[in-house]
């Protein structure tokens, strides 16, 4: 079990680390370069010069990799690395692509996109066709008490959306400053359902079946009708909810900036178990989790990646593969490896790095024993 290592330039909690598809790896950087790396070997394949600072997570439909920035929203071919389309954008937040993407299927897909001019906006993939248009600004709610909405924006923005997650028939959005999720009719654009927290919203909103799983800087993870926008439970961490996370049959598995998951009853919210590691008791948790049937996989902030068991929160595996490096980024897999950027630690220690981790026999699930 070991990792293979490649550097490029990576921000503060970057996001831009994408899907893994047909043995290639895409990853976006803070010199506005789109790179694909070969899964297996980590070499590269190609560079695309997208032009500002890519900072969200880049999205496939097997044909096209979608990347947004400050500036734009754009298609490039996963087979060569060339433009297909581009639109200038202010300020977006990340990408949701729907109908999601399925082995030997060639659809038509709708890409969903919010700015900081307030827009939310729908794309045909293949051609980059401008066709769904929706708002970001009706009912703003007030701001709670700690989170001023213009703090939270950036400059010369009116508002600050983050990533989104679509069911193909409603895209959950995620405002950063408004403290809130809105649900769009993916077709049409409108608004159909609005939830407020008490807290700013930097986790991408999880779909899954009748139920959107939300984190909130108010220390809350929410469970809301994903038909109504009704909360059906809440649940109180110790600090902000920065990531989203995982669902599988009846547990749902969160994380916490206060260095605890949780596993939670899908149904009532209630708590199973906890686990904090007591060796990093102040590494706080950004990373969206990776779950199969009998393991999670997340990685802290100080540089750690585990394993747990599903069941009871066993260590399975624990691994830091740099010294003196932080995540922040999202892990993707593909099956068999796990893929994730670090940064430095400082400005004297540390790496920019993208890095793959996984058994040195290819398997059909990530290795369950210690490395």
């Amino acid at each position: 079990f070991s990792p293979r290592r490649r550097h490029t330039r990576f921000g503060f909690k970057s996001r831009g680390l994408g899907d893994v598809y047909k043995r290639q790896v895409y990853v976006g950087d803070d010199a506005g370069e789109l790179l694909a790396f070969h899964s297996h070997t980590g070499k590269p394949v190609w560079t695309h010069q997208h032009g500002a600072r890519i900072f969200w997570t880049p999205v496939s439909d097997g044909t096209h990799v979608f990347i947004c920035s400050t500036e734009w929203v754009e298609a490039v071919s996963c087979e060569t690395g060339q433009s297909v389309w581009k639109h200038p954008i202010a300020r977006s937040g990340g990408l949701a692509l729907w109908p999601p993407r399925k082995p030997g299927q060639n659809k038509i897909h709708m890409l969903n996109v919010s700015s900081g001019d307030g827009h939310f906006k729908g794309f045909l993939s293949w051609n980059g066709i401008h066709r769904v248009r929706g708002t970001l600004m009706d009912n703003v709610p007030d701001d709670p008490d700690g989170f001023d909405g213009h703090r939270a924006r950036m400059q010369d923005t009116i508002a600050r959306p983050y990533p989104s997650s679509t069911d193909g028939r409603r895209v959950y959005q995620a405002v950063f400053d408004q403290c809130r999720v809105i649900a769009f009719s993916a077709i049409s654009g409108q608004v159909v359902w609005t939830f407020n927290t008490q807290g700013w919203v930097g986790a991408t909103p999880v779909v899954d079946g009748e139920d959107v799983f939300i984190g909130s800087q108010d220390k809350r993870l929410y469970c809301v009708d994903s038909r109504t926008g009704e909360k059906k439970w809440e649940f109180q961490t110790g600090l902000r909810v920065s990531a989203g996370p995982a669902v599988h049959g009846d547990r749902v598995f969160a994380s916490s900036c206060d260095g605890n998951v949780y596993c939670l009853d899908r149904a009532t919210g209630k708590e199973v178990w906890r686990f904090r590691d007591p060796d990093e008791p102040g590494s706080s948790i950004y990373c969206d989790p990776i779950l199969t049937s009998t393991t999670i996989y997340f990685a802290v902030s100080r540089g750690l990646i585990y394993a747990l068991d599903v069941e009871d929160a066993d260590i399975r595996w624990q691994l830091r593969p740099l010294p003196n490096s932080r995540m922040y980024s999202d892990l993707v897999t593909d099956g068999k490896r796990l893929f994730l950027t670090t940064r430095p630690a400082d400005r004297d220690n540390g790496n920019s790095t993208l890095l793959a981790i996984g058994p040195k026999e290819p398997t059909t699930d990530p290795p369950t024993t210690t490395p």
